[in-house]
């Protein structure tokens, strides 16, 4: 066939699918681990600088004002340059960054260089699902993002445990909690060598050539696997029409045009309420329990717990993707937190209170 679309979605889920969802997880991992360790690196960093609660709010805010950036021109970037390339830069970027930042002595050169790590961290983020989701039938492809995220969890919880185990016990535990979590250089090579460019994108950029030979590869190992070809949808089995020359720009007005606007702007606001609550609650959970008298030990068991909880969440989400539907999975999760949100702001009982919490430690 000479659809590059018909052909993928002729693939069963299989040991290629697999890869690519490891591969993709552990970058969804060390992304979380570096956003979340900011919310354990605050206290410790607070109290060794003797910061204000501005300074203290500028380096919160750096990590996520890098992400902002990188986020949005990992799009563009990916359309133009294609989805690898802009996966594997973004890692290094991320990951020398960090690297950078656990040496820093001064907030301001701290704060400096936390923006590049997390514009490497959003640009990766950002890529990702939509990237190896290219590769899965439409038929896996909730589950299969709804599974992507849910090492985004790991990362969460990770980074609780490193926060806990070496930040209170150790001097400038800090530093080697951020050195962790820029290890995954590492595994560049790896994602080097084994991860192909989208054959989807290659197909849109007029090569077919390259893309038909990614797609010679994957079906050879599905026969190899003994896997029966799905049924190819005749709907989807048209060619992709080749674009080239699109810019920056171009790509950008596109998706805010008269067809695309709503589902643009309904995008951009959902996107905007997920990551200004979860953002802000994690990162800064841990501080304000310190500031109400816990201590940083028993503060940090405390995010843990919550951090642990995303995980039934994450892969709960990804099976009722495929039983209810994204749209109804979206709407209830978002509907079932800010129930839980006026929860916490609003508790019944001493029993309840953060203070109450607080003042028991």
């Amino acid at each position: 066939m000479s659809s590059v679309a018909a052909r993928l979605e002729r693939l069963p889920f299989c040991g290629f699918h697999k890869k690519l969802l490891f591969m993709g997880g552990l970058g969804y991992t060390f992304d979380a681990m570096d956003s979340s360790s900011m919310a354990f690196v605050l206290p410790a960093i607070t109290k060794a600088w003797a910061l204000t609660s501005f300074q203290t709010g500028l380096i919160a805010s750096s990590t996520y004002t890098g992400f902002f950036f990188g986020a949005l021109l990992a799009g563009l970037c990916g359309d133009r340059f294609g989805r690898r390339f802009v996966m594997v830069t973004a890692l290094i970027i991320f990951c020398i960054a960090s690297l950078i930042s656990s040496q820093m002595d001064h907030w301001q050169a701290f704060y400096s260089v936390r923006i590049f790590a997390g514009f490497g961290a959003g640009a990766e983020s950002a890529i990702v699902a939509p990237f190896l989701s290219e590769f899965v039938a439409r038929k896996y492809r909730g589950a299969f993002t709804g599974a992507l995220a849910g090492f985004f969890a790991v990362g969460y919880v990770m980074s609780a445990i490193l926060g806990n185990l070496i930040i209170p016990h150790m001097e400038g535990g800090w530093r080697v909690v951020v050195v962790i979590t820029s290890l995954p250089i590492f595994i560049l090579l790896w994602w080097r060598r084994s991860l192909p460019e989208s054959p989807r994108w290659l197909e849109s950029r007029g090569r077919l050539e390259e893309a038909n030979a990614t797609l010679d590869r994957i079906e050879a190992q599905v026969r190899k696997e003994g896997k029966e070809f799905e049924t190819i949808p005749a709907s989807i089995a048209q060619p992709v029409t080749a674009q080239h020359g699109l810019s920056f720009f171009g790509n950008l007005g596109a998706i805010w045009s008269r067809k695309l606007r709503r589902t643009t702007a309904m995008s951009w606001a959902m996107w905007f309420a997920i990551a200004f609550s979860y953002y802000a609650f994690f990162t800064w959970i841990p501080s304000l329990l310190v500031q109400h008298g816990m201590t940083i030990t028993k503060s940090f068991g405390f995010s843990l717990l919550m951090y642990v909880a995303q995980i039934p969440g994450y892969l709960s989400a990804a099976y009722l993707n495929e039983r209810f539907g994204r749209q109804a999975t979206i709407a209830g999760y978002m509907v079932l937190g800010g129930v839980s949100a006026i929860g916490m702001a609003m508790p019944h009982g001493r029993s309840l209170s953060l203070e109450s919490l607080c003042r028991s430690s």
